[in-house]
């Protein structure tokens, strides 16, 4: 999980070098958005301990806390509304994610 995020923010930060710092941020948030979502299915689907593990295994190690850290250093370095819009549009986009899929994947949802 966690090579995988590696090679993903990787290619955002080289992706934005031009552009404003707070796009750099774009492929860590891209991975917390899509491995709660992943988890979200993963649990809705089975709630056998290999689910468990491979929640909190694989999509834990996929997913970081250093979003939180970059929050932290854009308001040091006084960007204070960037640092807000990372860090509260992280969470919320990472929550709707998650319970988004776990909606999408139970029964009676449109489609399952």
């Amino acid at each position: 999980g966690a090579l995988a995020r590696w090679r993903l923010d990787g290619w955002a930060r080289s992706a934005a070098a031009d552009a404003a710092p707070l796009l750099g941020k774009c492929g860590i948030v891209a991975v917390n958005v899509v491995g709660s979502a992943a988890a979200g299915l993963l649990l809705a689907w089975s709630a056998s301990p290999a689910a468990h593990v491979a929640s909190t295994g694989f999509l834990g190690g996929f997913t970081t806390f250093s979003t939180a850290l970059d929050a932290v250093d854009l308001w040091r370095g006084g960007r204070r509304v960037s640092a807000v819009v990372l860090a509260v549009g992280t969470w919320a986009a990472s929550v709707a994610a998650a319970a988004a899929a776990v909606w999408a994947a139970s029964p009676g949802a449109p489609g399952v």
